[in-house]
């Protein structure tokens, strides 16, 4: 079976935490995410926390002084998940996924 990069982004991590506890990907008692979870029917998903909250910077279209990018942290939790191809994604994924013109990080 292959798998497919999905691109998320989540208001928080916490979000992200109660989001995937509702699919029941993650068992209750976890306050993280760990590397991987299992759907419901028995599916590994791999897990790949990418930025933490206010780390992860955008250009945002002016140059400093030097020309340089002047950056901006981009808000929000992003996460990947090593997803089935051919598979279905939940609708409380669908919400927050995005599609990056060039993802910084995807799975092998």
């Amino acid at each position: 079976m292959t798998t497919t990069t999905i691109f998320l982004v989540f208001p928080s991590e916490r979000a992200a935490v109660r989001t995937f506890k509702k699919l029941q990907w993650i068992p209750d008692e976890m306050e993280f995410l760990p590397p991987y979870g299992h759907t419901p029917d028995g599916k590994s998903v791999g897990f790949d926390p990418l930025f933490r909250e206010g780390i992860y910077m955008q250009k945002t279209g002016e140059r400093d002084s030097n020309g340089n990018d002047v950056l901006r942290e981009k808000p929000g939790y992003h996460l990947n998940i090593a997803w089935f191809d051919g598979a279905q994604l939940p609708p409380e994924l669908t919400r927050v996924q995005v599609f990056p013109k060039t993802p910084s990080c995807v799975f092998a």
